[in-house]
């Protein structure tokens, strides 16, 4: 055959090839119900996106992607997805690393067999159901955290990992499946739950390296435990009894005043953990100087530390402590700086250690789910706005130990029922209990000369209140709007009340009963008056004369209209609505 016939016989080859064969795809669809799921690969990076379920692939090879799956080093699922499919990712054997996202609560059969570069994987706890398979023959997969919201490992799920080290079973798993970690030829330790009831067939077959269990129950929970056949190697193992899994460091640094002398560690559990010797310093609560905040549920203040920072775990706009609900303090603690833990809204409980001499300003600020506080016996001050709107908390006791309470902090705590001013406190500031809606009953034992303007502000359930004879100025609004203030005892003579210089816009105050050493003055039995923006009224017994512009029963104090019988509108009133 001439040259030239061979030239022509392999163009018209080539060309054939080049037609008959198409292009493998790079994008499409993979969602159970078509297009709620998308894929695409570029740059060897598989993004999975949409929402819900996605499609599953029982025979094999027949993923969208399978014919381009040695392109593929990384995955991406973002959030919204809520399964992986079926044998969706079968013998991606070049695949490095997966991201899986919250929104992922179940990863099927096989989904990730044969992906034997696959090194680490981390399964969020959002995930509850871990089916056969799942990472089978995956041999250099080395380290797995489990999702802590499982109660089965099921069968075959890591069999054939022949490089994984280490594995935690979380805390509520009751039973290990068949074959489970079958010829996980590496495995050294295992760390197992006091839930534990059943260990199945071959679940730790061939696992001849392993050397040692943690077991966190007793030795009679564990013999208590049902282990099938071929799991002999559980019997040759050290068994440590009582031992609680260790955490993961995933970041740190410092965090103390003078630099290092705190360190902050945040652990895989999202324990935020301070540590060291003096104070913390002061954070710039316009940066964003931790970005961890997200990850933390829980902060441990060890023994050591001297003081909280301004701003530390400051939750607003650049910080996000939305999942923090517990804070453990220490003994060696002597200051919360201000805004120390301000609008960390999830925070149910605080107790604050005995060496505790001041709490900032704004410390506790709209924490609007702390449920308690306990505050302790050398506490001193109590900064403006330390629990200002804390509206959850239900009771406070202050120490006698306190001297100075600030402007607002206590306003709008509108849980609060009851509170006692105790008798070293210098002043009741402005603002303190303010709009504090279900307050009915204070008691100031303190020699306090003076209750600021606003103190008890729209405390609308307020009945009443003791008040020392050293009183001798009650501020503007101190009692405006307290709609049922009946009762107030005085400690001094009714002569010395009439010396109290009262500001305006403080009717209710004046129009309660005022139960005085040598008697009352005042009350449902004598006459009573006052005067609003747009008319004045007059009650005398029973008996309520308006004159003005009367509106709304809201402007009247309760117990004024409680008494009235009869109403009497004067010459000048002007117009009446909603009058009952």
């Amino acid at each position: 055959m001439s040259k030239l016939w061979k030239c022509i016989l392999l163009l018209t080859l080539i060309t054939a090839l080049c037609c008959g064969v198409a292009a493998a795809d790079t994008s499409g669809t993979c969602g159970a119900d078509g297009d709620n799921l998308t894929w695409t690969l570029d740059s060897g990076v598989l993004t999975i996106s949409g929402t819900g379920t996605m499609a599953d692939y029982p025979n094999m090879g027949t993923a969208p992607w399978f014919d381009v799956r040695d392109n593929i080093y990384s995955l991406v699922i973002n959030e919204g997805v809520t399964t992986i499919g079926q044998q969706a990712f079968y013998l991606c054997s070049n695949l490095r690393l997966i991201t899986i996202p919250n929104s992922v609560t179940s990863i099927r059969d096989f989904a990730f067999w044969q992906c034997s570069s696959l090194s680490e994987v981390s399964i969020p706890d959002s995930v509850t159901e871990l089916c056969e398979g799942v990472f089978q023959d995956c041999s250099n997969l080395s380290s797995v955290k489990l999702s802590n919201n499982l109660d089965t490992v099921v069968r075959q799920a890591f069999s054939d990992c022949r490089s994984l080290l280490r594995i935690i079973v979380p805390s509520d798993v009751e039973s290990i499946g068949i074959r489970t970690f079958q010829q996980c030829s590496s495995l050294t330790e295992v760390y197992l739950p006091a839930a534990l009831s059943e260990i199945r067939y071959a679940a730790f077959l061939d696992c001849t390296a392993l050397t040692d269990i943690y077991f966190a129950g007793t030795q009679a929970q564990w013999e208590a435990i049902t282990i099938a056949d071929e799991n002999t190697v559980l019997g040759s193992a050290d068994i440590h009894y009582n031992s609680q899994p260790p955490v993961d460091i995933i970041a740190s640094g410092t965090c103390g005043a003078d630099g290092d002398n705190l360190i902050w560690t945040l652990d895989s559990d999202g324990v935020l953990t301070i540590s060291g010797t003096g104070a913390m310093k002061s954070f710039n609560t316009n940066v964003d100087e931790w970005q961890i905040q997200d990850t933390v549920n829980t902060i441990v203040i060890e023994e050591g530390v001297t003081s909280i920072g301004h701003g530390a775990f400051y939750n607003y706009i650049f910080h996000h402590w939305d999942n923090l609900t517990a804070v453990s303090l220490p003994s060696s603690l002597a200051h919360i700086d201000s805004y120390a833990f301000y609008q960390c809204a999830n925070l149910t409980s605080v107790v604050i250690p005995d060496n505790v001499l001041s709490i900032g300003e704004n410390a506790f600020g709209y924490c609007s789910n702390l449920l308690s506080i306990s505050l302790p016996n050398g506490l001193t001050s109590i900064a403006r706005e330390a629990f200002d709107n804390c509206t959850s908390i239900a009771n406070i006791i202050i120490p006698e130990s306190v001297t100075d309470i600030g402007e607002f902090a206590f306003c709008g705590c509108s849980s609060l029922t009851s509170i006692t001013i105790p008798e070293n406190v210098t002043a009741i500031s402005a603002h303190m209990l303010r709009n504090c809606s279900r307050l009915t009953n204070v008691t100031i034992l303190c020699d306090t000369s003076s209750i600021g303007n606003m103190a008890f502000y729209y405390d609308t359930n307020l009945k009443s209140i003791t008040i020392p004879d050293s009183v001798i100025e009650i501020g503007e609004d101190a009692f405006n709007y307290c709609n049922h203030l009946t009762d107030v005892y005085y400690g001094g003579s009714k002569d010395k009340w009439n010396t109290v210089t009262i500001g305006n816009d403080n009717t209710q105050l004046t129009n309660a009963t005022i139960h005085c050493i040598d008697g009352d003055i005042g009350g449902a039995g004598g006459e009573q008056s006052g005067e609003r923006n747009s008319f004045t009224w007059t009650l005398d017994g029973n008996v309520l004369t308006i004159d003005g512009e009367y509106y709304c029963n809201d402007d009247m104090p309760e117990n004024v209209l409680e008494a009235a019988e009869t109403v009497i509108f004067g010459a000048s009133i002007e117009g009446v609505n909603n009058l009952e």
